[in-house]
């Protein structure tokens, strides 16, 4: 894969989890939050995972049972280390898995892992070879253009949310999954930023 399908398919995945999660949310209690700890609308986690699986899982474990069990073990550690360094830094929770059976100290569960393990197959199988089908019938001059556009707005996302989250993260237990209140809090200083530059 070139670099700009890499870039592009990082950001495809990680909107795709945004909707994901979202969508969990709204079905589970009625309401939408702005899961994950960027202000945009992806979760920078999957775009890694599936990246990760398309381009080093897939070509070495060609059967969907092998795939699967890779993937699950794989998704087990990134999502843990992701849990642990994103508390550690931030000290808050985005996720909390402690209601779930065989959980591992809220971090990740089984039920998520067989998720994540189901979903790379399907991927792997279907979707991606749709996706590859899609981005090489697109001009590779308008596939720069969306890949420099992504990555502007992602780099200026990241140094703004981090700012935020510096500011908001201390009002927070980091023992419980605190999304919704970090996504409240996020949205009022993101209105104070943009109260100062409009005026």
């Amino acid at each position: 894969m070139s670099s700009t399908t890499i870039i592009l398919i990082f950001f495809i995945y990680s909107f795709i989890g945004w909707i994901g999660e979202v969508a969990l949310e709204f079905g589970q209690n009625r309401r939408f939050v702005n899961r994950g700890f960027l202000l945009g609308p992806y979760c920078p986690i999957y775009g890694f995972a599936i990246l990760f699986v398309l381009g080093f899982l897939a070509p070495r474990f060609s059967h969907p049972v092998s795939l699967f069990l890779a993937t699950a073990l794989s998704c087990a550690i990134l999502e843990y280390t992701t849990s642990f360094f994103l508390e550690k830094i931030f000290h808050v929770r985005w996720w909390d898995y402690s209601n779930f059976y065989f959980n591992l100290n809220g971090r990740i569960c089984l039920e998520a892992l067989t998720l994540f393990g189901v979903s790379s197959v399907v991927i792997t199988y279907f979707i991606q070879p749709f996706f590859n089908g899609l981005l090489q019938n697109v001009p590779l001059t308008i596939l720069n253009m969306i890949q420099f556009s992504l990555l502007c707005l992602f780099l200026l996302d990241c140094i703004l949310s981090f700012s935020i989250l510096k500011k908001v993260n201390k009002n927070f237990s980091k023992n419980i999954d605190a999304t919704d209140l970090i996504s409240k809090e996020v949205n009022q200083e993101l209105k104070q930023y943009l109260k100062r530059f409009t005026k």
